[in-house]
């Protein structure tokens, strides 16, 4: 645009139009920054057309980086490349008065946020509920926040368990007031299948509430001892038995401590340091690379 001049780096954000990007770049001779954020790339197979554009963006690009290990696992074959993580955002996410986070039941509550798609293991999660009620006699709600194409079919085994009562599909809850939705819990969890990073869970942390996610990639890289406890994929039976546990231990968790560990390693200061350091190491490269691929 008149008013910027011309750009010093171009910033992809996603392979999907990683031929289109170095097209441009190269016309222009502008260097490339590229940062994958997608969960195709650990999903898709070697051999496959998205794994093919991926390695030709990253050939073509002056600084690779993406959001995770896990995604760093598959990128880094194809050329070296950077963790630059999500941001958290600490000003919004932070703990509210406790107290209104206690209803007058003293019941236990476990929350999740995302769509409903099967990738987000909703089903399993709402199995390992159905374990943990039938092996508590201790007031405890799962409440899952958001919309998506498999509400119907979570709402059958809801019924087919008999958990009508004490686990409820929200719906979608507004951003504005995604902060005090997750204030409101004693421990909220991801149980997703495949997650490149899952900002939920360090927004949920950032409020100071200890967590419960799957070894599904990303929330490898956030749940730490002092934060929270992590479970295999699809296993009901383990992620019951983690949440019998956080039931037991949620209160020996210290909030400060879980947002400050929080924000020290996924808070918008440290990640802005890394964004602006790979702007400043692309910059560097006067004009993208010669070889990188085709366009088709």
């Amino acid at each position: 645009r008149k008013e910027w001049g011309r750009p010093d780096v171009v910033n992809l954000r996603s392979s999907l139009h990683g031929y289109e990007a170095v097209k441009l770049c190269r016309k222009h001779g502008l260097p490339l920054f590229f940062m994958e954020h997608s969960s195709f790339v650990m999903t898709e197979g070697a051999d496959s057309p998205a794994l093919r554009r991926l390695r030709d963006v990253m050939k073509a690009s002056a600084v690779n980086a993406c959001v995770s290990s896990a995604l760093q696992q598959v990128m880094q074959p194809f050329g070296d490349t950077r963790i630059i993580p999500d941001p958290v955002n600490g000003d919004f996410f932070k703990p509210n008065d406790p107290l209104h986070d206690k209803q007058e039941s003293k019941q236990f509550i476990f929350r999740a946020m995302g769509q409903l798609r099967p990738i987000k293991g909703y089903d399993t999660l709402i199995r390992a509920f159905g374990l943990l009620k039938d092996g508590t006699h201790r007031k405890v709600k799962l409440e899952i926040a958001g919309a998506g194409g498999i509400y119907d079919a979570l709402q059958s085994i809801i019924r087919e368990l008999g958990l009508n009562e004490s686990c409820v599909l929200v719906g979608t809850i507004p951003r504005e007031k995604a902060a005090d939705f997750m204030n409101g819990c004693d421990c909220f969890i991801c149980s997703s299948r495949v997650e490149t990073l899952s900002c939920v869970l360090n927004e949920a942390a950032a409020c100071g509430k200890p967590v419960i996610s799957t070894r599904c990639g990303g929330p490898i890289d956030i749940v730490i001892e002092e934060t929270g406890l992590l479970v295999p994929v699809d296993d009901p039976q383990a992620m019951a038995a983690a949440m019998a546990t956080m039931m037991d231990t949620a209160s020996d968790y210290n909030a400060d401590r879980i947002r400050e560990l929080t924000l020290s390693r996924f808070g918008r200061a440290p990640v802005c340091d890394m964004l602006i350091d790979a702007c400043r190491t692309a910059a560097e490269t006067k004009f993208p690379p010669k070889s990188g691929g085709s366009n088709g």
